[in-house]
């Protein structure tokens, strides 16, 4: 008798289960655009409030760049900051991590602020031409020094052709003699000064690729990033188009499925069914969701 209720009742706890993603996923859909409709607004914490939610109810990477991009849009850099880069750790391959490293990047120069006096190229005709002439011969020489990777004497003479004429272009040569001798904490200092006297300046993707990754790998350093899901997901700053996402299986039925596969096991080697125990019926459980941005 008891054979005949076995796979019935696995039916029905996984659809207990399947019924149960089925509301995360409505409230992820249902918080989603309601932040959507606060972000268009520029309500922006309840669009963060709104993206928290769903985040809770079904935790897709695309909510985390959308509240890093709220919490940009708010002035809160600190928050914009680790949003994003919980992001990058969820999914370096989606196509909204280019989007999210500028971001990310923009927002560090931000917060690094403009400590030097730089002087913009429109104001390099107020220079006198022979402290001009010394300028350009000292950076020539810094070049030529770099050429040879002799840094020492590249970042000597970039950083006195910037003393005489402080130009931001010469704090990107800094940055990079400095990225190539290995000296990165000076490096990033000198590229995030680049990025907030020129935040789209000729060097400026090469900045904030770099400033991204130093960063990146530091935290790696002192946290590896947990792997959560594996995951493709898109994320869009604008939020209007459909996709399909692949989520994780459901932690419901990982939590039942080892249970009911070791009660059936004993029913089946008691009664000669012959279920194989060990064999995890959910273990290609897959989840689709439709998560619309508009």
């Amino acid at each position: 008798m008891r054979v005949r209720f076995v796979f019935p009742l696995i039916v029905v706890i996984a659809s207990v289960a399947t019924n149960a993603v089925a509301d995360e996923q409505q409230a992820a859909k249902d918080h989603f655009r309601a932040g959507t409709v606060r972000f268009d607004a520029g309500d922006w914490h309840g669009a963060i409030s709104e993206y928290e939610e769903g985040y809770r109810a079904f935790p897709l990477p695309e909510f985390l760049f959308n509240i890093a991009r709220a919490r940009e849009s708010a002035g809160e850099l600190v928050e914009a900051r680790d949003a994003y880069v919980r992001f990058l750790q969820r999914d370096a391959e989606a196509r909204g991590v280019p989007e999210a490293r500028s971001r990310l990047a923009g927002v560090m120069a931000l917060q690094h602020g403009k400590r030097l006096k730089v002087i913009t190229k429109a104001e390099l005709g107020t220079v006198p031409e022979n402290i001009k002439i010394e300028g350009q011969l000292r950076f020539r020489l810094g070049t030529d020094s770099l050429g040879r990777k002799e840094y020492a004497e590249a970042l000597r003479d970039y950083e006195r052709a910037f003393a005489i004429v402080p130009l931001a272009d010469f704090l990107f040569n800094i940055a990079k003699v400095c990225d190539e001798a290995g000296n990165l904490a000076k490096a990033q200092d000198r590229y995030l000064e680049y990025l907030a006297h020129e935040p789209a300046g000729r060097g400026h993707e090469v900045a904030r690729n770099r400033v991204v990754d130093m960063l990146l790998a530091d935290l790696a350093k002192t946290a590896p990033p947990r792997r959560v899901a594996n995951m493709k997901m898109l994320a869009r700053p604008a939020l209007e188009e459909a996709i399909v996402v692949e989520a994780p299986k459901n932690r419901r039925l990982w939590i039942l499925a080892p249970v009911l596969v070791v009660v059936a096991a004993g029913i089946g080697v008691g009664l000669g069914v012959g279920l194989t125990a060990g064999k995890d019926p959910y273990s290609a459980a897959q989840v689709k969701l439709n998560l619309p941005f508009n």
